[in-house]
């Protein structure tokens, strides 16, 4: 038998092959309308970074087309050989077929549209595809949208079919999010959100009611990330990588330090939990970190669940640290009402059982029994059969601590 391939075909071939099967993300779209409106003209992408450079290349390795230049407004970029003025393309429409893949300015339309081009015909804009916005709504004809009050919020959708949902009384002070495909956004009622940049992509995230969330760089491909509510975040720092899940629970406060979590990962933190300045949490590939409710975490305390890099037998040749069967039995469990000094580390195959304390600057890699002190490097115990309190110099614990009073087992 034989069958004609014709050369649509071998190109949808080639998209198979590079996006893995699923041909369906802005970057092909660009590609697409690109090819069939350019015309046998010049290509040329209006700004060179990193995107851009992605389409140049699809463009020549789906479609055999080159890309002429790329035009720039900031002068640093300009140098006249790759990246030129964009008043360069002025009146030649007919030599030009521009790419814009940044965000929406009317600015730029503007000047396409004085100099000349006709939008799809002369040049193609991903994001310039509202259909409808007001102070509290907006949809664009990729199937995007944001429900709720987002006038003070800096947005750019590259993707597709993605929602933002945006609670009453929310502040979103000079923050910007850039939202990928598929994305799902819910901010509870009463927020703050400040300096933000969040890079969304495949991503549902829910905040709480009256979370604080200052100065924030979310990195979420991915990722499922719930935030409980009455939650405050500052400074913060979080790459979720895809398939990773993370969970943050009610009452939390984090101040500034690092929260990146690895493809196929689960961070799951619960209630009331607090943590100072200078933190590292690193969830890595296959691995889990759990926490309880009530635990606090003083300075600079870091947790690794797994080791940060490959260690191999040089005899075999083989990985004896970070397969994903090895790496799926490596996890970080700490339990209810544990206290963490400052300067611990927390690394993988550590249980700390409930209502214990780690003394500042301990390693821990261990099962460290509920109720006890344990410090040092290794940590061990040296004190058994002791309860704490967050009250510094109480008299007796708090209500709600008592129920962590108990024996050491």
């Amino acid at each position: 038998m034989y069958v004609m391939i014709n050369r649509k075909d071998i190109i949808h071939l080639k998209l198979l092959k590079i996006f893995g099967g699923n041909v369906v993300d802005w970057i092909e779209d660009i590609v697409e309308n690109t090819y069939r409106n350019y015309g046998n003209r010049q290509i040329v992408l209006w700004g060179k970074y990193s995107v851009s450079e992605k389409i140049t290349d699809r463009l020549k390795d789906i479609y055999g087309i080159d890309t002429a230049f790329y035009v720039d407004k900031d002068p640093s970029k300009i140098d006249n050989r790759q990246v030129f003025p964009t008043g360069c393309l002025q009146g030649k429409s007919d030599e030009y077929y521009v790419v814009v893949p940044v965000a929406y300015y009317k600015s730029l339309k503007d000047e396409l549209d004085g100099g000349g081009y006709k939008k799809d015909q002369d040049y193609y804009y991903f994001c310039d595809c509202i259909v409808k916005t007001t102070d509290d709504y907006y949809e664009d004809s990729h199937r995007n949208k944001i429900i709720g009050s987002y006038n003070k919020l800096k947005f750019v959708f590259s993707g597709f079919n993605s929602v933002v949902r945006i609670g009453e009384n929310v502040n979103l002070h000079n923050s910007s999010f850039y939202i990928h495909s598929d994305a799902e956004i819910e901010i509870g009622d009463s927020c703050t959100i400040e300096d933000s940049v969040w890079n969304i992509d495949g991503t549902q995230i829910e905040v709480g009611d009256g979370c604080i969330i200052s100065n924030c760089v979310w990195n979420a491909d991915g990722a499922h990330i719930e935030i409980g509510k009455k939650c405050g975040i500052y400074n913060n720092y979080c790459l979720a990588k895809p398939q990773s899940y993370v969970k943050l629970g009610d009452g939390g406060r984090y101040q500034e330090g690092t929260i990146a979590v690895r493809e196929h990962a689960q961070i799951i933190i619960g209630r009331a939990f607090s943590i100072e300045s200078g933190y590292s949490v690193h969830v890595l590939l296959y691995t889990q970190i759990i926490i309880g409710d009530d635990v606090m975490c003083s300075h600079a305390v870091c947790f690794w669940s797994s080791d940060g890099h490959s260690v191999f037998d040089v005899r075999t040749g083989m990985n004896i640290s970070s397969t994903e069967a090895i790496s799926k039995n490596r996890k970080i469990v700490i339990g209810d009402h544990v206290w963490i000094g400052s300067n611990a580390i927390i690394l993988y195959n550590t249980e700390i059982r409930d209502g214990s304390i780690i003394g500042a600057g301990s390693l821990v890699k261990s099962k460290i029994p509920n109720n006890c002190i344990a410090a040092g490097v290794p940590a061990q115990v040296i004190r058994k059969d002791i309860a704490w309190s967050r009250k510094a110099g109480a008299d007796q614990l708090m209500e709600h601590e008592r129920v962590y009073a108990r024996l050491t087992e």
